[in-house]
């Protein structure tokens, strides 16, 4: 659960949820994967985020149950990695449209 560490200033630091730390450990895990592809147009991340996404609902009905736990391990792992993929689309999109410019230091 993200928790309110400290304050200094204006600013605080937010511990990172173990879920959201393993969802963006898969996510760099496939971009880095993809690392050779350079220079995607903002028209094709929106194609690529609709494409992603009607993947993801495919593969969530291939379960055929609305019980989770009777849907089978191979199938959740397909359903999880096609929303990383839905995630990482947007996050392309979201970073391309960013209001304000982010420099080199606020990355570290």
């Amino acid at each position: 659960m993200a928790v309110e560490t400290g304050k200094s200033d204006s600013t605080f630091h937010l511990e990172i949820r173990p879920e959201l730390r393993w969802f963006s450990e898969e996510m760099e895990a496939v971009l880095r994967k993809n690392d050779y592809k350079h220079g995607i147009c903002t028209d094709d991340l929106f194609k690529g985020l609709v494409r992603e996404v009607f993947e993801l609902d495919r593969e969530r009905h291939k379960g055929n149950t609305t019980f989770l736990e009777c849907v089978p391990k191979h199938l959740r792992e397909r359903v999880a990695k096609e929303a990383i993929d839905v995630a990482n689309y947007a996050m392309m999109i979201a970073w391309d449209y960013r209001v304000e410019e982010i420099t080199n230091e606020q990355l570290d």
